[in-house]
């Protein structure tokens, strides 16, 4: 693990590096999670309250599922040559 001593000259070196840009970048970030904030708010908005959670709480039975997969295809007939 780092010391304390390595971690302040880790960061010193990267506002160094990184100074004139980290205002921006940290913008962008500032942008991006309020963007995400209101996306997911405006999606809980247009969820409607009890159909979605009744929607996905009910799972196919198994016969439904059986049917509805398809048959496993026969590899022998796929390998052989077409003439």
């Amino acid at each position: 693990m780092f010391s304390h001593w390595e971690l302040i000259v880790v960061l010193l070196v990267a506002l160094l590096v990184f100074g004139k840009r980290l205002p921006d970048v940290a913008r962008a970030i500032g942008r991006s999670l309020h963007s995400l904030k209101q996306g997911l708010h405006e999606a809980d908005l247009n969820e409607p309250p009890d159909e979605a959670q009744d929607a996905s709480a009910q799972e196919p039975s198994a016969q439904q599922s059986a049917e509805a997969a398809p048959e496993p295809r026969d590899r022998a007939q796929e390998e052989t040559p077409s003439a």
